[in-house]
């Protein structure tokens, strides 16, 4: 933008794509747009409409179809600006502004809150070491931001890519301080095939997952994954669920045992949670596969008569 300086050009761009992201809306009116950029740089006082038709002709910002709004017209440069508005904000002695951004990127049609991240850790190195581990840390500890990074991964898993390094590193470094549903998007993104997590990190996932979940009807859905992982068998796994499973939980752990082929192992699971019985219909099943585990009798699918 010509008869401007870089500097007065980002502090003025940055500050209308932090206006943009917070309106909730995909962009701003000609009148809000000039209280911004007058606003942020007050000698432009008078000559907010001037600034704006030139960054209108220089194709920075473009209007919608009815001509009532302003929006930029590439969203990946709006992600650099409002990545470089949080960067400026950083120093301050909160970061609660980033739980503001995060929201609205969540909401925003155009913008990625994931590249925005990589962008903000990118321009943090120019700060000091002390703000720039305060912003790592506010994205581990972000619920917004881990529960939708949880979700795109699991989508990415879905249609065959895998988790990149830094966002398993992302994950791990979450640990206890995620919400019951990151940690149990967590669990299934640390427990997919092509992310070849290490058993002991699998299991430290699902215990963290089965904990946090406890009020969950589909908790027995952990179950199924651990099993699909061929790891039924991980002495911390199967212990827990034996030990704290609901009748719908230890029936899925005993039922798979057993179809496994793993007697042995559904015995010792049984004396555990034969000690566990409670009266009613719900624990029927479960009656019948322990009295298989611990008999060795024989074991078929849908069968315990």
């Amino acid at each position: 933008m010509q008869g401007y300086e870089q500097a007065e050009f980002m502090r003025i761009t940055s500050a209308i794509a932090e206006a943009i992201l917070l309106s909730e809306n995909n962009g701003i009116s000609r009148t809000s747009l000039i209280e911004v950029i007058e606003k942020c740089m007050p000698l432009l006082h008078g000559r907010g409409n001037q600034v704006l038709t030139a960054l209108e002709s220089d194709r920075i910002l473009s209007k919608s179809p009815d001509g009532s709004e302003f929006g930029f017209r590439h969203a990946r440069f709006m992600e650099y600006l409002v990545a470089w508005s949080a960067i400026t904000k950083a120093d301050d002695s909160s970061l609660s502004f980033l739980d503001r951004y995060v929201a609205a990127m969540i909401s925003y049609p155009y913008l990625s809150p994931f590249r925005v991240r990589e962008l903000i850790l990118f321009l943090a190195k120019r700060l000091n070491e002390v703000t720039q581990r305060r912003i790592e840390e506010f994205f581990i500890s972000s619920t917004n931001f881990a529960a939708a990074n949880a979700r795109r991964m699991r989508s990415e898993i879905r249609h065959g890519l895998t988790t990149s390094e830094d966002d398993i590193d992302l994950i791990k470094r979450t640990g206890v301080a995620g919400s019951p549903s990151v940690l149990w998007d967590n669990f299934f993104v640390l427990a997919a095939a092509a992310n070849r997590q290490q058993s002991k990190v699998i299991a430290e996932a699902f215990k963290l997952a089965w904990d946090s979940n406890a009020n969950s009807a589909e908790r027995w859905k952990l179950i199924e994954k651990v099993n699909d992982r061929k790891m039924l068998s991980v002495d911390s796994i199967w212990s827990l669920i034996s030990a704290h499973g609901n009748s719908r939980e230890v029936e899925t752990l005993l039922g798979r045992t057993l179809e496994s082929g793993s007697y042995q192992l559904a015995c010792e699971m049984a004396e555990i949670i034969s000690k566990r019985f409670e009266p009613g219909p719900e624990w029927a099943v479960v009656v019948k596969l322990c009295a298989i585990a611990q008999s060795r009798g024989e074991y078929v699918l849908g069968n315990f008569v």
